[in-house]
């Protein structure tokens, strides 16, 4: 039976969660700010989980309220018993809402109607501040407060391979997201360059080899007694034919770096990933580009340009010119502030700043004349 479920994604990521939801499973959802409604069988929930590369969280819908006082668990649409047993320990966490003083009066105030909700039962599990079992999530929009179980217990953002992160880099959905912005497709020869510590170049491999970006044994969910009674696999939801192994995947992402500490952490992140057999990585200047790969070999070419490599735009743009073929991308990813010079072999057909906490990146889609 389908369980209505939430996405929780940062601010601009919305429409590519969405889309993933499409593209995994065939599923249709609703739109709100950072929150994306479906309905799922839960089956499927636990492989969304494991190979969704957009959301932050993954929530069981508990309901979802116009006021933080409307907030009850009365009537929910699904069995408490199939999540909770008194074995277990749960917490209520607030998110989104300002001030931390709001936050703990709100979660205490639910904490209380969660216990209300469940005199009737013979359920009481303990509340558990440190290390939970369970997380039951009350997440504030400009529109509601969504309400549901966490299905993972974790971030899913933050991703596991991450283990050697470079300070200018990304974490894995916002990776995705300029990954997906940038137009690439698993059939599309790439090129990532000033990878720093690999995420963007990781999360193409990901998401081009249909390996999970995420491990399942260490979900919460595999406690609820409702996901221990089923059937579940861990593989892709996908419907799609079987994805390519990657041999045939493996010489159409290509990334490399200036600096030699930069390229061992992408090749120690790749292998911790399980993706280093995709990716073809390569340490060298930006000035070699066009005596290491072949004119008019690429499709998309990708750099993400911090402020000590925008003196090195002039040699970029040539170099890119060399290896992308006529009508490619070429994507940049850099500061707002950048006084971004705008090569006449190239068309401008898109900008957009998208900010994340307290930092704001602005990429520039290119196309090639």
């Amino acid at each position: 039976m389908p369980m209505k479920s939430y996405l929780l994604v940062h601010p601009s990521l919305e429409h590519i969660a969405q889309q993933e939801l499409q593209e995994q499973a065939h599923i249709s959802s609703t739109i709100h700010p950072q929150v994306i409604e479906f309905d799922s069988p839960p089956q499927t929930l636990l492989s969304l989980a494991t190979h969704l590369q957009t959301p932050r969280r993954i929530l069981l819908a508990l309901g979802q309220f116009n006021k933080a006082d409307d907030i009850n668990f009365l009537s929910l649409p699904l069995n408490l018993k199939d999540i909770f047993t008194n074995e277990l320990t749960f917490k209520i966490e607030v998110e989104n809402l300002p001030g931390i003083d709001n936050r703990l009066a709100l979660s205490k105030a639910a904490a209380t109607k969660f216990y209300q909700a469940l005199a009737p039962t013979s359920l009481n599990p303990q509340i558990n501040l440190k290390h939970p079992d369970i997380l039951i999530i009350i997440y504030a929009n400009q529109d509601h407060f969504f309400v549901g179980i966490d299905l993972t217990g974790l971030e899913l953002n933050t991703r596991s391979y991450r283990v050697f992160p470079h300070q200018s880099s990304f974490k894995g959905d916002l990776a995705y997201y300029f990954l997906r912005q940038s137009t690439f497709s698993p059939e599309k020869k790439t090129l990532l360059g000033f990878a720093k510590d690999g995420s963007i170049a990781i999360e193409a491999a990901l998401f081009s080899s249909h390996t999970p970006p995420h491990n399942p044994s260490t979900f919460s969910c595999t406690k609820f007694p409702l996901m221990q009674s089923l059937p579940l696999s861990f593989t892709s939801p996908t419907s799609h034919p079987s994805p390519p192994s990657p041999p045939s995947i493996k010489n159409s992402i290509y990334v490399f770096d200036e600096t030699t500490q930069n390229t061992t952490a992408i090749r120690k992140n790749a292998l911790i990933a399980k993706v280093n057999s995709v990716l073809t990585i390569a340490k060298h200047p930006l000035d070699e580009v066009d005596l290491k790969y072949d004119p008019a070999s690429f499709d998309i070419a990708l750099f993400q340009v911090t402020s000590k490599d925008e003196e090195k735009i002039n040699d970029l743009y040539y170099s890119v010119d060399y290896i992308l073929k006529p009508r490619g991308i070429l994507f940049i990813i850099g500061r707002p502030t950048w006084d971004f010079p705008l090569s006449q072999k190239f068309n401008l057909i898109e900008q957009q700043d998208i900010t994340k906490g307290s930092s704001t990146h602005r990429y520039w889609k290119l196309q090639k004349k």
